[in-house]
């Protein structure tokens, strides 16, 4: 991006001829400092917020791997949306990094209340093997 370019321009010419502790400032640069640091805090808000729902989902289903699998349920629904950003043409910035945030937030609702149920659904005492029971408890937590 040909702002960020300029905005890294500037603070160099800024370091070596500027006076000690003064900086140039216009509205425009508020935009490019955005991107400047833009990648950085999009992965590092998509981590923490990762890091979170493990620990939530850790603490309300008891199970480590029904977790990891919510876990990457999420993972997958992100990765898909990115690469969908690429498919559709658009750009990368705030308002899509709020809507892969706010995806991330739905897909752990959805895959949480469908490993929950999973987990916490008892069987009838028709279902005699271990494959029907699985079965039961998979078709009644998606629905």
């Amino acid at each position: 991006m040909q702002g960020v370019a300029l905005l890294k321009d500037f603070r160099a010419i800024e370091e070596e001829f500027g006076f000690p502790g003064t900086y140039s400032y216009a509205q425009e640069y508020l935009d490019f400092e955005q991107y400047v640091v833009f990648t950085r805090e999009t992965f590092l808000s998509v981590f923490l917020s990762l890091v979170a729902v493990f620990a939530v989902i850790l603490f309300i289903t008891g199970s480590l791997f029904v977790t990891v699998l919510v876990g990457i349920a999420v993972l997958l629904v992100d990765y898909f949306l990115v690469a969908l950003l690429f498919y559709w043409g658009l750009t990368f910035n705030s308002i899509v990094v709020i809507n892969i945030v706010i995806a991330l937030g739905l897909a752990v609702d959805y895959s949480a209340h469908i490993a929950h149920t999973y987990l916490t659904i008892v069987p009838p005492a028709r279902c005699k093997t271990d494959a029907e029971k699985r079965s039961y408890k998979a078709r009644t937590a998606i629905s």
